[in-house]
């Protein structure tokens, strides 16, 4: 059988078209992973911008808290050296457990006074915390920054230390967003070691001790380290004159600069003197002429005088002062007494000297005194009429006599004279005040002396008599205005300080005679400022004895200020203070300690160069060091730092030295580091190290006239240097009483603490959101 294909046509298929849909299906699927992908990194990167903004803002403000921590780290190492002070100034007079506790107390009235609420020592000032922040800070226009805050600002005491509850740091940052953090701050007590007394001053600190004197005249140096400048007396003390000195603290020093000197400090004739970041102990600055820019602590037992200098035209040559930091011009004849180092026959014999006062007999001159954190003007300006010049007036002793002011001007003197209608009223030869010394020496031989001033009289222009005013008495006084005439004065004595204060203020408040002061006080200074008075107000920081006179040099206001109205507590506290004061500038220049207690019977007696220095003369030949002769000592080694002790005074010219060591070695351009001298020294060169001279160190231009010199302390140095031994095994320490301690500072078997700021500021009861 045959099969037959059969030929059916076939179907024919078209595909026309289908790649395109498929394309465009891709695209289309690609398109919406790509627009997901897009859409998911997108949301990503806000998310991760919205948590890095919050972060920011929120380290932001944990930067604001930071720089509140900082600068409370600063209160609180002043904290802790202030009460450190104080409790050293008692120490033999308390026993282990009462030092600690009065240190603990002093640390809290420091922290206190500096971070409290105004009128509220319970609270602490958010306003004041602000102020600690630099960065941070909250701007009004861009409205973004940190903000201090709280809802129960308390100032807590505990056994811990210090708490500051409720801390509140809000942080405005970009786009609205805040963080907010609060928490406790907890100012902790440091742990002190008082089982060591501080009887030994550290030399190598020091880069000159001038026991008599120190002296520049037509020079310039710049002076690191702590100086002592001088005793008092007529010859002692600190005379800068016609020179640039600028005095700091060491740079490798984190302690204020000491400059301490038992006599006055005088700086004359167009001088500049720089005391920059020191601790400044004096009995008087004098400034005439010259301009004097003094940052840090100053402790005055007397008066700063500010007056001016005739220069070789005759003209007057003004003075510019400027005083910041703390001053404390401590003296007061009333509180002297409580010091164990003064004699009350010699504060009877001459208050004056016990009182401290700043006073301007200089016309033109500038007083700044706006940058003073502290002022302490525990006493009242003086009359000075002792040491005037005459014969002796019918008996008459001229006798310092006290004013109503704290602060004063020269011409404010007048003030204090007798009413002239209340001298000798009835006599023929009175109703004047000054008279000449003939007719004085007339109503004295009419009325005698006991009454020549009638108390009960009535004077028109305060409508008291003297005798209501708390005058009782009256202080003569003569002056020689030529060689043939002296003219006598009898001023007013007051039964009590407050009654001087209270007359000067009724004396200003009349017209004539206030437009009279205010017109010799705009002539006096062209500036006369104080810190805002405001901020003077109640404040034991800010404590004036007297009034005060003030022109700020761009009104025509004058103020004058009463006697500030303080507790009985903080009376008895300003009282312990002054007297402590006294005593730490006894022992100061006695052995540069501030423990009058630490001193023995013998070093009271002594000067500062007898407490530190042994005498050269010696049966043994090896120490024996004989008049007009001097002995080298050089440190061995790679570097040759030397020391020279001379029975004689000493020139030098240059800080290189040539000698000997121990063994023997000839050393040929050895650093001269000491310098011990009997006599006096004359310095002409650049020198590093410590000079002690028993008598002058005076800066003097070299031989060619030039002088700008740099004079630095060096502990490391001198330590070698005073270590040197020669060939006899003697070294220059050996001339020093205590040489090892006065080395190290310490007593030997005295262990140091460190103390880390940082640590004693912690938090507690953080909350963060």
């Amino acid at each position: 059988m045959v099969t037959r294909w059969l030929h059916l046509p076939e179907r024919k298929k078209n595909n026309k078209g289908s790649m395109l849909i498929m394309v465009i299906m891709i695209v289309a699927i690609i398109g919406i992973l790509v627009t997901i992908l897009y859409g998911m990194s997108l949301l990503n990167f806000q998310m991760k911008y919205t948590d890095e903004t919050a972060k920011n803002t929120f380290y932001d403000a944990e930067s604001a808290l930071d720089e509140v921590r900082a600068g409370l780290q600063v209160e609180v190492s002043d904290a802790i050296t202030n009460a450190y002070i104080r409790t050293m100034e008692s120490y033999s007079q308390l026993t282990e457990e009462e030092r600690d506790t009065q240190f603990k107390s002093e640390y809290v009235r420091n922290l206190r006074e500096a971070i409290r609420e105004t009128g509220d020592s319970s609270k602490y000032s958010t306003h004041h915390l602000s102020g600690y922040l630099v960065k941070t800070r909250y701007d009004e226009s861009t409205e973004i920054g940190a903000r201090i805050s709280s809802s129960n600002n308390a100032l807590r005491i505990t056994e811990q230390g210090i708490i500051l509850e409720d801390v509140e740091v809000t942080y405005y940052g970009v786009q609205d967003y805040v963080s907010y953090i609060k928490t406790d701050i907890v100012l902790n007590f440091p742990e002190i070691d008082f089982t060591q007394a501080a009887s030994i001053p550290k030399l190598t600190t020091y880069s000159m001790i001038a026991n008599t004197q120190f002296s520049a005249t037509g020079t310039k140096a710049d002076v690191e380290g702590n100086v002592y400048w001088g005793k008092s007396g007529s010859n002692g003390g600190t005379v800068i004159d016609n020179s640039d000195i600028t005095l700091k603290q060491s740079a490798d020093s984190t302690t204020k600069a000491s400059l301490i000197t038992g006599g006055d400090i005088n700086i004359s004739n167009k001088a500049s003197f720089i005391a920059d970041n020191v601790e400044l102990w004096a009995d008087n600055i004098e400034l005439a002429g010259s301009d004097l820019d003094i940052s840090g602590v100053s402790y005055l037992k007397d008066d700063l005088v500010v007056a001016n200098n005739k220069g070789l035209d005759g003209a007057r040559i003004p003075s510019d002062l400027k005083i910041s930091g703390d001053y404390y011009g401590y003296g007061s004849p009333a509180t002297a007494v409580l010091a164990e180092s003064v004699q009350e026959a010699d504060i009877e014999a001459s208050p004056a000297d016990y009182s401290s006062a700043i006073l301007v007999n200089g016309a033109h001159t500038k007083v700044d005194l706006s940058g003073l954190d502290a002022l302490m003007l525990a006493g009242s300006s003086y009359i000075q009429t002792t040491g005037q010049s005459g014969a002796n007036v019918s008996g008459i002793t001229n006798k310092d006599t006290a004013m109503g002011e704290s602060l004063a001007i020269k011409s404010s003197q007048t003030a204090y004279l007798v009413p002239t209608g209340c001298v000798a009223p009835e006599s023929e030869n009175g109703g004047m005040n000054p008279m000449p010394a003939t007719q004085y020496n007339k109503l004295v031989q009419e009325m005698g002396k006991d009454k020549l001033v009638d108390f009960n009289t009535v004077v028109p222009e305060y409508g008291d008599s003297l005798s209501s005013m708390g005058v009782n008495s009256y202080q003569p006084a003569y002056y020689r205005l030529n060689n043939n005439v002296s003219m006598v004065y009898l001023f007013m004595k007051f039964d009590t300080q407050a009654d001087a204060n209270n007359f000067f203020e009724r004396y200003y408040s009349i017209a004539k005679n206030r437009s009279a002061l205010d017109g010799k006080l705009d002539a006096y200074t062209s500036q006369l400022k104080l810190p805002d008075l405001d901020t003077m107000a109640d404040n034991t920081r800010f404590y004036y004895n007297g009034n005060i006179l003030v022109n700020d040099g761009s009104t025509d206001s004058f103020y004058i200020n009463k006697l500030q109205s303080v507790t009985s507590e903080e009376q008895s506290y300003l009282a312990a203070t002054q007297a402590e004061y006294q005593d730490s500038f006894t022992a100061l220049n006695k052995k540069l300690i501030r423990d009058y207690t630490q001193l023995s019977a013998e070093e009271k007696s002594n000067d500062v160069y007898g407490n530190l220095v042994n005498g050269f003369s010696s049966a043994d030949n090896k120490y024996n060091i004989p008049a007009g002769s001097k002995k080298v000592f050089i440190s061995s080694g790679t570097e040759n730092y030397a020391a020279v002790v001379v029975n004689d005074n000493y020139t030098i010219t240059s800080n290189k030295i040539s000698g000997t060591d121990m063994e023997g070695n000839t050393i040929a351009n050895a650093e001269l580091n000491v310098v011990i001298s009997s006599g006096n020294v004359i310095v002409q060169s650049d020198f590093e190290g410590l000079i002690i001279a028993k008598g002058t160190i005076t800066i003097k231009n070299r031989d060619d006239g030039s002088s700008s010199y740099q004079l630095k302390s060096s502990p490391t140095k001198t330590a070698i240097a005073l270590s040197a031994a020669n060939q006899e095994g003697v070294t220059a320490a050996k001339y020093l009483k205590g040489d090892v301690a006065l080395i190290n500072g310490v007593n030997d078997d005295e262990e140091g603490s460190e103390i880390k700021i940082s640590d004693l500021i912690t938090y507690d009861n953080w909350q963060k959101n």
